[in-house]
């Protein structure tokens, strides 16, 4: 994933598996609870989704931050950067550190 597009094309993706939705339909612009009804079981479960992709861990405050797609697609941007290490990233952890907490 290197460009946003393929960003949103990935998020198109996870909401369709998880909601059937159109992926034309949504936009950067759709919101997460108005346009697709999102609620706190979906918002965790995209967040897992989102972890998986990106191999890093999602703060709770900072998934509370999303109301857009456009704004999961800047979450996946700053995930994208700590995994590859340029430090421009902000509230995430790896991935492992969830997947140890779940396992306990």
């Amino acid at each position: 994933m290197n460009t946003d597009e393929e960003r949103l094309e990935l998020i198109r993706g996870m909401l369709n598996e998880m909601f059937s939705t159109d992926p034309v339909a949504v936009t950067v612009d759709t919101r997460l609870i108005e346009d697709l009804g999102l609620d706190s079981i979906d918002a965790i479960d995209l967040a897992a989704r989102v972890e998986s992709a990106s191999g890093q861990r999602v703060t709770e405050e900072r998934l509370r931050t999303l109301r857009t797609v456009g704004d999961v697609v800047g979450l996946l941007r700053e995930l994208s950067s700590i995994s590859k290490g340029d430090g421009t990233g902000g509230d995430a952890a790896p991935a492992a550190d969830a997947t140890a907490e779940t396992a306990s």
